[in-house]
């Protein structure tokens, strides 16, 4: 089971309370309103092919605070 797996159908205050404070580049959870958190992932500085580009959890969830999708990406514009 991944982490995308556990997140799913979960409420984001839920969420927000098991893996603590979301990175600043995360919406405000607002009652009522879609919105994205993001947690930090990893940078990537592999010895072969390395991209240098840090990657984030983007948790995706709808108007009722469910999340709906998990993806992992870079920051927009890195």
């Amino acid at each position: 089971m991944t982490l995308a797996d556990c997140l799913f159908r979960n409420n984001i205050n839920t969420v927000c309370e098991r893996y603590g404070e979301s990175d600043e580049w995360s919406d405000e959870i607002v009652s009522g309103k879609r919105g994205v958190i993001r947690y930090f992932l990893y940078e990537d500085n592999s010895p072969v092919m390395p991209d240098h580009l840090p990657y984030w959890y983007c948790i995706y969830y709808n108007e009722q605070g469910i999340v709906e999708k998990v993806r992992v990406k870079t920051k927009p514009g890195a």
